[in-house]
């Protein structure tokens, strides 16, 4: 999955920083060495806060803190993502402070910001399946122009590779993807096991 993102950030000619968790052993470090591999012009920080909103949260306001005018944050396991998500993120963000590609499990898996909100990120870890609902709700009262793309998912469970998948066999491009590549070698039962 991470190597489907890394295709379409590298192919976008934009600065890429990666926000990595930190290296805690000799597994942690090779496994960042093969994430700067796919990512060999980013510029890398180590993820902090106690839980993945937290992080989300350090992340965007590092990229703004460091002069960026615009921040879009995507996680590693969006092999839908194609360079077309971010060409929309970037142009809402010409009209709009905050830009979401909503997921389907209630959440988002991609945020675009011209402006730092951190209560879009003020989100307790058990709401997950309401994440972009209260992501709006928080910043509804601060007056930032929202404006919400088509639903792309990311993969956290096994439905999801198998919605993937089904997603793939429809389309010639995520059919080219390294993610619908690897999953297509296995059996349905395969997956979902």
């Amino acid at each position: 999955m991470l190597t489907d993102v890394a295709s379409v950030c590298n192919a976008y000619r934009v600065d890429v920083i990666v926000s990595h968790t930190p290296v805690e052993n000799a597994s942690d470090e090779a496994a960042l060495v093969r994430v700067q591999a796919l990512f060999p012009q980013a510029q890398f920080i180590e993820q902090a806060g106690k839980n993945i909103f937290n992080k989300m949260a350090n992340s965007v306001e590092y990229a703004l803190g460091e002069g960026y005018e615009q921040a879009i944050l995507i996680g590693s396991d969006l092999p839908s993502i194609m360079t077309s998500h971010l060409d929309c993120a970037f142009q809402a963000l010409a009209h709009h402070e905050l830009f979401f590609n909503p997921s389907s499990d209630g959440g988002y898996s991609l945020i675009a910001m011209s402006a730092w909100y951190p209560e879009v990120f003020d989100i307790a870890p058990k709401q997950e399946d309401q994440v972009l609902r209260l992501s709006l709700d928080q910043v509804s009262s601060c007056g930032a122009r929202v404006k919400i793309g088509e639903v792309l998912d990311d993969i956290d469970t096994p439905e999801d590779v198998q919605d993937f998948l089904a997603l793939a066999e429809k389309s010639e491009a995520l059919a080219q993807t390294h993610t619908y590549k690897f999953f297509h070698q296995f059996t349905p039962n395969d997956v979902h096991d």
